[in-house]
């Protein structure tokens, strides 16, 4: 199987208490999902987010069970009130190669995530995000919370 390994972090500046974090897919061929939000969300211990999709796009819903924030207590290292560093493993299941991958944060779906919406992945935090599969990636903090990664390939599943 060809996959990729990501690992992003995710931060707000507004502080809600945590229930039981949760993320569901919400919309998107995804094949397969999991996600562990019982980790502590450092990067020693990151939650853990596993896909199988058939295709780039794919949405997924972070939330609690009272409808708020799932990021609690920052355990980023960064100066914001919450955050949660987070490992994410996708397989590529399309027809294609892949030669980049997108993450993009949004409040509301379809809207760019721009300064003061709470969103970011650790804007002014001085943290870098890693793949083993590119070799680099892009990152848009003010008009939008958005990583782009890319400088390699992922190929299709093997059958």
């Amino acid at each position: 199987m060809k996959r990729i390994f990501l690992l992003a972090v995710i931060c707000v500046f507004f502080s809600t208490p945590v229930l039981a974090s949760k993320i569901t897919v919400q919309s998107g061929s995804v094949v397969s999902f999991s996600a562990d939000t019982t980790k502590a969300g450092s990067l020693a211990d990151p939650w853990l987010i596993t896909e199988t999709l058939q295709s780039l796009s794919a949405t997924l819903k972070f939330f609690d069970d009272a409808g708020g924030s799932p990021l609690g207590v920052n355990t980023t290292g960064t100066g914001h009130s919450s955050g949660k560093w987070f490992t994410k493993t996708v397989t590529n299941d399309t027809s294609a190669a892949w030669t980049s991958f997108e993450l993009e944060l949004q409040v509301i779906l379809g809207t760019p995530s721009g300064d003061g919406d709470g969103l970011s992945f650790a804007q002014g935090g001085g943290l870098t995000f890693s793949s083993d599969k590119f070799d680099t990636y892009t990152r848009i903090d003010n008009t939008r919370d958005y990583l782009n990664f890319h400088g390699g390939t992922i190929g299709t599943v093997i059958r």
